[in-house]
């Protein structure tokens, strides 16, 4: 993983945000933000849960809902997440990468054990046919393994940006 700390957008002297800083607050967060794009090129910008597990965020969405359908012709996404509000305090995570639909049977059922007990068993499973189902019905399971990942931290300020992850799965 390549690992570069901004100077613009850095006060002087800072050092890059570790790694395992940022892999903490992808861990700890519950709500992100999501970007993908329509059919006809605007942005569509909602919240929602992802969970971090093993180098990749991971989130749910129904076959209908605006967000599954971009995925579909776009699989390019960003996931924002935040520690906090305030301009001097906090940290700021954004995850870019391609979304790739998850339908693997042991892996969803992995997922699936996970999600309730980071959410709530509001957020129970059941898997099958390559999806999670639940009383509202069917939600497809996609994951994002990072191209790149920036942190933007405030007190002191300082953007860290981490690239070439194809080794997080190993951290």
């Amino acid at each position: 993983m390549d690992i570069a700390l901004d100077p613009r957008y850095s006060d002087p002297g800072s050092e890059a945000t570790p790694w395992e800083v940022t892999a903490s607050v992808l861990g700890d967060a519950e709500m992100f933000t999501i970007t993908t794009v329509r059919a006809d090129g605007r942005p569509h910008v909602v919240p929602l849960l992802a969970l971090w597990d093993a180098g990749a965020l991971h989130l749910v969405t129904g076959p209908d809902e605006q967000k599954c359908r971009n995925l579909r012709h776009a699989s390019l996404i960003t996931l924002t997440t935040t520690t906090g509000n305030r301009f001097a305090q906090g940290v700021d995570v954004t995850v870019e990468g391609q979304a790739r639909r998850v339908t693997d049977q042991n892996r969803l059922e992995q997922l699936a054990v996970l999600w309730p007990q980071r959410f709530g068993s509001e957020w129970h499973y059941e898997v099958r046919d390559g999806s999670f189902w639940h009383e509202p019905g069917e939600a497809h399971v996609f994951a994002l393994e990072p191209d790149v990942v920036r942190t933007f931290t405030r007190g002191p300020y300082r953007q860290t940006t981490y690239r070439n992850m194809s080794d997080l799965h190993l951290l």
